[in-house]
């Protein structure tokens, strides 16, 4: 199986233990969006080396058993491009840099319970990032260099000013505070 697309069905509960097992799938896409799931990542996902392509948006995940900006991301493949985890029950620090995949270059934690500040660094290739409605705080980081084609930050409590260098990025960009 190459793809499980699973959305807006109405599944409940917590992602089964059996998934662990789901390591030997040649899986690339995974959509379990919109439904009522609850609990944290199976640990094995990590070795599901072929997925490129998650979506956990719009369910009641928030990953008490794992800490949010620590294992929880680190359960996620290098593989992996596309991360949707909007509108969950997500709470804590925003992820660190070094704890997302490093082919990461969508990112949806939009409507979640995120905290504090944004980190100063992001995945090299990420390109989309959409954190609105949140509760974060403090600034853009001035060292942000990342190409990004859209930055959705709306929402949130950020105070001065946007890092010079997105004035390079040109017409094909979005940002949305």
């Amino acid at each position: 199986m190459v793809v499980l697309s699973l959305e807006g069905n109405k599944l409940i509960g917590t992602l089964p233990d059996a998934w662990q097992n789901m390591t030997d799938l040649a899986l690339t896409y995974l959509d379990l969006g919109d439904k009522m799931l609850s609990g944290s990542l199976p640990q094995a996902w990590s070795d599901m080396t072929s997925l490129a392509y998650i979506s956990l948006a719009q369910n009641l995940l928030d990953m008490s058993s794992n800490a949010l900006s620590e294992l929880s991301y680190k359960l996620l493949p290098d593989s992996l491009e596309v991360l949707r985890l909007s509108k969950n029950k997500l709470a804590g620090a925003f992820p660190d840099a070094s704890m997302l995949p490093a082919n990461l270059t969508i990112l949806g934690l939009a409507n979640n319970l995120l905290t504090g500040s944004l980190p100063v660094a992001m995945p090299i290739k990420l390109a989309v990032l959409n954190a609105t409605h949140n509760h974060m705080d403090g600034t853009v980081p001035a060292a942000w260099d990342v190409p990004l084609a859209e930055a959705r930050l709306g929402s949130n409590k950020f105070v001065g000013k946007l890092p010079a260098s997105w004035s390079r990025y040109g017409r094909n960009t979005s940002n949305s505070f």
